[in-house]
């Protein structure tokens, strides 16, 4: 058994009003100890994990531990790379699109809190900031978000990227079998809305292999056992951000104007570089 105070400040935000400035008394009490017993580590233990022996568990981790070094080396190369290219970038994004940029990340913070049964105002509130203050805490990742996305679509227009129908199908087709379900999942993928995101995310995919491969003069981001590892699997899109909402307002680009950038790169020097255009996108 053990007793202690704590005192709570008077100006501090986090704790309960009726808690602030005022001084508890606790006393904690142990009834019991309880210690986790672990399973022998042996081919019965590998066994639930639906492998026969515990050399083969034993792999298994060892090749998931490696693709998990893989992705996270091949991240940090195609991170690298995008941020050069934000460097050399000519292009400005107008505020107005920025406005509109922060409106549809409140929207969705908006939905995301209302599914977990709170709201905007509730999370304003425990922030003790103002709509107008949180607002302008979420401008510059907006714009930043903004920016990457117009370079890389850019970057896409150089490199003469784009996605075909018969590219499209066969993603779908993938995805399908992969489901266990084919006939079910070929119908939902063929759902408008949900053929237009896989032909963005295939897009983006296409964007992140080209420049992995002009900045790695085609080796690569990763070699040996650990390329193989990541060979098929679905890359990551590039034009996704962390943050509020973590996509881009792209109806909001095709009205508003910005500063185009012509984006191209040299695959003999992997030295990326852009010139500013006198066109508008």
């Amino acid at each position: 058994q053990t007793e202690f105070d704590i005192t709570f400040a008077e100006d501090d935000e986090r704790v309960n009003p009726e808690l602030r400035g005022k001084t508890l008394h606790y006393r904690v009490v142990l009834h019991e100890v309880k210690e986790r017993e672990l399973p022998e580590l042996d081919d019965a233990f590998a066994q639930s994990f639906s492998v026969q022996s515990l050399a083969e568990l034993r792999e298994r981790v060892r090749r998931d531990l490696l693709r998990q070094k893989a992705q996270a080396a091949r991240a940090e190369v195609l991170q690298a790379a995008v941020e050069r290219l934000l460097e050399v970038a000519k292009v400005e994004i107008p505020p107005a699109l920025i406005d509109r940029q922060v409106t549809a990340d409140l929207e969705r913070l908006r939905d995301r809190l209302r599914q977990q049964g709170s709201s905007l105002e509730e999370f304003l509130r425990f922030q003790g900031k103002t709509l107008e203050e949180f607002a302008q805490e979420l401008r510059p990742e907006a714009e930043q978000r903004l920016r990457r996305f117009v370079v890389l679509e850019a970057f896409a227009q150089a490199e003469g990227i784009s996605v075909t129908e018969d590219e499209l199908e066969e993603e779908i087709e993938r995805l399908a079998v992969a489901s266990g379900r084919p006939e079910e999942y070929r119908a939902v993928y063929n759902v408008p809305s949900i053929r237009n995101y896989l032909a963005d995310e295939l897009h983006e995919r296409k964007v992140s292999e080209r420049l992995l491969e002009l900045v790695t003069e085609g080796r690569g981001p990763v070699v040996g056992e650990a390329a193989a590892l990541l060979t098929g699997e679905a890359e990551e899109p590039v034009t996704e951000s962390e943050g509020t909402g973590g996509s881009v307002d792209t109806a909001a680009l095709n009205e508003e104007p910005v500063s185009g950038t012509e984006t191209a790169v040299n695959a003999e020097d992997t030295q990326t570089e852009t010139t500013e255009s006198s066109e508008q996108a």
